[in-house]
């Protein structure tokens, strides 16, 4: 059966809802977007070919009502840097233009666009650069990191493995859409993936495919036979029945020969989160103690007393649904608002502790972010502090940093009821 790799754009509506503007602070977020590099074999000796997947949620641009229809506007750049990053190897640019019919498209958390931008480059260490701007809300976000291409020169090699999000039968054969994000869902009972193996010859030979999680305990492990052919082969695999808990797991495939001997493998790290939730929460019982400003300590400690992961999961996810304000749609706003703050406090507010069991982390969590802040970092004979303004609720709340770390404490004496949120 002929299979393509088809990159889709989404425009499935989830709900109708009016968002409110956010309020203007320093603590803002901006656009961000899933990446995803593939290393493939090239026609051409000694370069590799480089696929570069870069998917942006909608709900992180800016949308402009024209007309009848909504426009978003972005432009990207992505650029290899030799290692130390003195000379520019490859760059290209582009511009993004979208438009959907409703509101509700261009607000909905599963919409987003994906782009594929391919490279042909020599295996070597490269500084993978990527910029994307919004060019209505002027907000960029920008991802740095290390890179090592691939060289394929060996008897038999294994390209990167690709996630697949959705298969889409078309006249022409099997769409393939992929999981640039490598999330997946906990109630998820199957793990498609596929890769292209390189042979000098026509073999056979053993395929292991092994599904761990962090600590290296196996899942699944499964060994099959296959025959290759000489030159590229595309093959695809589906782990069954996962039935994962939060957190994060490694896909491995071994190629061995019919002795048992390894000659190439390649890995692929995933993260399970819960259906319907902010891919945020990997841990269920941290996510539990997070719900410390939401709820009073008897409702935590009840959580975490219920010995069965199962059952744990399953009134942690009953607590949030009694908090949903639309029953009826995926999305549940406050659980996202809520769990989008203790992420931007664990961001931005750690130092000693995770930035959620901060004083800030309790503050920003409970109430969101300050209409104003006021600091005073090197101010002479005193030491480092900032003021929090709240004018609507006519608060203020003022942090100081009493060892110089940055471990900023609330220090108001008319609000000594927030210390019983510290740990």
């Amino acid at each position: 059966m002929k299979v393509m790799l088809a990159i889709l754009l989404f425009t499935v509506s989830v709900f109708a809802q009016d968002v409110k503007k956010a309020k203007d602070s320093p603590y803002s977020f901006t656009p961000s977007f899933s990446v995803d590099m593939i290393n493939k074999k090239s026609a051409a000796p000694e370069i590799t070919n480089v696929d570069i997947y870069i998917q942006v949620p909608y709900t992180n641009l800016q949308f402009i009502k024209e007309g009848d229809s909504y426009l978003a506007r972005y432009s990207g750049t992505i650029t290899f840097y030799d290692e130390d990053k003195d000379n520019i190897i490859k760059e290209t640019t582009w511009n993004k233009k979208l438009t959907v019919n409703s509101f509700n498209q261009a607000s909905s958390r599963t919409n987003f666009n994906i782009e594929l931008k391919s490279f042909e480059l020599k295996p070597d260490d490269y500084i993978l650069r990527i910029a994307l701007y919004d060019e209505d809300s002027k907000k960029d976000f920008v991802l740095e990191h290390p890179v090592n291409i691939l060289s394929f020169n060996e008897d038999v090699a294994i390209s990167d493995i690709i996630l697949i999000k959705e298969k889409i039968k078309t006249a022409e054969g099997t769409s393939l859409v992929p999981n640039i994000s490598r999330y997946i869902t906990s109630d998820l009972t199957e793990l498609a993936f596929f890769f292209e193996l390189y042979s000098d010859t026509n073999r056979t030979v053993q395929l292991e495919y092994s599904l761990s999680n962090k600590e290296n305990e196996s899942k699944i492990t499964i060994i099959d036979t296959v025959e290759i052919g000489k030159g590229t082969n595309t093959l695809n695999y589906n782990f069954s029945n996962t039935n994962l808990s939060l957190g994060e797991y490694s896909i491995i495939t071994k190629v061995l020969d019919l002795d048992g001997t390894e000659l190439t493998s390649i890995g692929k790290r995933v993260f399970s989160q819960i259906y319907g939730f902010p891919a945020s929460i990997n841990n269920l019982d941290e996510a539990i103690e997070q719900m410390i400003y939401m709820a009073n300590t008897d409702v935590v400690d009840e959580l975490l007393d219920i010995e069965k992961y199962q059952d744990r999961l399953e009134g942690f996810i009953a607590f949030w649904k009694k908090k949903d304000p639309s029953k009826n749609t995926l999305e549940n706003e406050i659980l996202i608002e809520y769990y989008g703050r203790v992420a931007y406090a664990n961001q931005n507010f750690k130092n000693f502790r995770k930035g959620w069991r901060s004083d800030m982390g309790m503050i920003f969590i409970t109430l969101g972010p300050p209409n104003h802040i006021e600091r005073h970092p090197f101010d002479s004979n005193s030491k480092p502090y900032e003021i929090w303004q709240y004018y609507d609720m006519n608060r203020q709340f003022a942090f100081i940093d009493e060892t110089g770390f940055g471990d900023y404490r609330l220090i108001n004496t008319n609000y000594q009821d927030w210390s019983r949120y510290r740990y």
